[in-house]
């Protein structure tokens, strides 16, 4: 009997200490309390911020309504894109897909790219075809609601478009106009497509028009999410700029118009920012975890497993018991003293990467950016236990894969930098085909070289971001072809074999060694 109370009397101290350890009474751990303090004050008299509250700024009715307009549009939109029909022939060449009499959706993966065609199931120049279905009506289908898309056109024109920051949590930021306006950049990118195919040139225009503000006139918020789905819109527009000029209808002044909305547009200048609000908003992570958890923490946690057990048996109960132990003394201690560590390293850690933001986009090119070391998105493993800290960076930057695409041939995923300067090659590149339109109309032929546009058509030489050389441009046969080195600042002659030409036309994909090409037109 005695020996009874003993084991009882033991087991009621193991259930104290139990508690003890965990009940938040004894606070924080102060050294790391006050590492964390020091931290925040030295970054705060140098100037970073450090609070979500300082990334609310004041945006007007009128910009708010017309964001909020596009945003309507594009969610009522399917948005197919318009690559998922790109056409591909050859190595350098693309078909316009609005010529296309029928349609047929295209198979990156397939051994070769099948072409529709309206009289056989095969051509003769060896790219093997297969008897086609008629998409267009598919295609035409995203377009129903025509008025709505309609006033998208008008507001995307009319100004500047941004979105004010808002807040679900203390930590969570709204974002969620993002899928609208990914969706709207496919649909008025497709409409420049349909309207070509209608011959409806007028419209085709101004829905380009309307798809490349959704890239120039955006000002994105400090995320970086954010500006993988303006580069993401960019690359919509790339790809509805080259069906749009494989035909005739413009004039210069259309055409110098476009032109300056790209030159204009700076891919870079805000990027510090990103860091400095990543810094806010984990920082901001660490805090409400550590306050949430820390007041949810005493009895019932610990005695919850201890009753479960004892459904099992003694055995079991004192199995679960200890391991409720082991766990709760963990997650307490990870609470009173690792969510300051993990907290101070995200402070240093945003610091350096802002610190190095405003370093790299004073490079003159991709290749000196790349090599300071903007090209990594790693974070120091700072957690040493699971927590909703480490579930939030892991959750951003698995909607940075979705939304500016990873994967690809290869299954690589590319860095937020790399994508940025994927983007920034597109953007020169449409500089430079925009005006070579503007001296093809003029002179009726191509120049000879790019250094001809200069100054007429362009005030400074066109220079490939990637290596600081001229873009790659060769004229023949009444075509142009431009391209840059890529990302990998490897010149592989603007050649690709015919799966990673459709691949690398995608804005989502990721190609190892792949030059970012403006293809020339390919015959029918």
């Amino acid at each position: 009997m005695k020996s009874k109370r003993l084991i009882l009397l033991g087991g009621f101290v193991l259930l104290a200490i139990g508690i003890f350890s965990c009940l938040p009474e004894f606070g924080p751990d102060r050294r790391a309390q006050r590492k964390v303090e020091e931290t925040r004050r030295s970054l705060r008299q140098v100037g970073f911020k450090l609070d979500l509250s300082e990334f609310a700024g004041t945006i007007s009715p009128e910009i708010r309504n017309r964001s909020a307009l596009l945003v309507r549009a594009g969610e009522a939109s399917p948005g197919i894109p318009i690559d998922r029909f790109f056409l591909a022939q050859g190595i350098e060449s693309a078909h316009a897909i609005w010529k296309e009499p029928q349609l047929k959706r295209v198979d990156p993966f397939a051994s070769s790219i099948a072409l529709a065609s309206p009289s056989d199931s095969s051509r003769s120049n060896g790219v093997a075809t297969q008897p086609a279905e008629d998409l267009w009506l598919e295609f035409r289908s995203q377009f129903a609601q025509k008025e709505l898309l309609d006033q998208a056109c008008e507001a995307a024109i009319a100004g500047p478009i941004q979105f004010a920051l808002q807040f679900d949590t203390p930590t969570n930021v709204h974002l969620n106009h993002l899928a609208g306006i990914r969706q709207l950049s496919r649909t008025l990118a497709g409409r420049v497509v349909m309207d070509l195919h209608d011959q409806r040139m007028a419209g085709a225009r101004k829905n380009l028009l309307a798809t490349t503000r959704l890239s120039t006139a955006w000002r994105p918020e400090p995320a970086e999410i954010s500006h993988l789905v303006r580069a993401n819109c960019l690359a919509n527009a790339y790809n509805a700029t080259w069906e749009l000029l494989q035909a005739h209808g413009w004039n210069d002044e259309q055409l110098a118009q476009l032109q300056h909305e790209w030159e204009s547009l700076d891919l870079w200048k805000d990027l510090p920012e990103t860091a400095s609000f990543s810094r806010a908003s984990t920082t901001a992570a660490c805090r409400l975890e550590r306050h949430a958890s820390l007041s949810a923490m005493g009895f019932g946690q610990l005695l919850q497993p201890l009753f479960y057990g004892l459904a099992q048996g003694p055995v079991s109960a004192v199995e679960d018991f200890a391991n409720s132990f082991s766990y709760n003394r963990r997650q307490s201690t990870y609470l009173k003293r690792g969510t300051y560590e993990d907290e101070n390293v995200l402070m240093l850690h945003y610091r350096d990467r802002e610190d190095l933001w405003k370093k790299a986009i004073t490079a003159p090119t991709w290749e000196i950016m790349r090599g300071l070391g903007v090209a990594t998105n790693e974070l120091p493993a700072s957690s040493r236990f699971p927590s909703q800290t480490s579930v939030t960076i892991n959750l951003r930057q698995n909607s940075n894969g979705l939304f500016g695409g990873s994967g690809g041939l290869g299954g690589m995923r590319r860095s937020f930098s790399t994508r940025i300067a994927d983007a920034e090659a597109r953007r020169t590149i449409l500089i430079a085909a925009l005006a070579l339109s503007r001296f093809e109309l003029k002179n009726g032929s191509y120049p000879s070289s790019l250094a001809e546009l200069t100054p007429e058509f362009c005030q400074k030489p066109l220079i490939d971001f990637m290596d600081g050389k001229p873009l790659r441009y060769h004229a023949e046969g009444g075509h142009a072809l431009l391209y840059s080195v890529g990302p990998d600042c490897v010149d592989d002659g603007g050649k690709s074999t015919l799966r990673e030409r459709f691949t690398a036309q995608r804005p989502n994909a990721t190609i190892a060694n792949s030059d970012v090409i403006w293809p020339r037109a390919a015959s029918h």
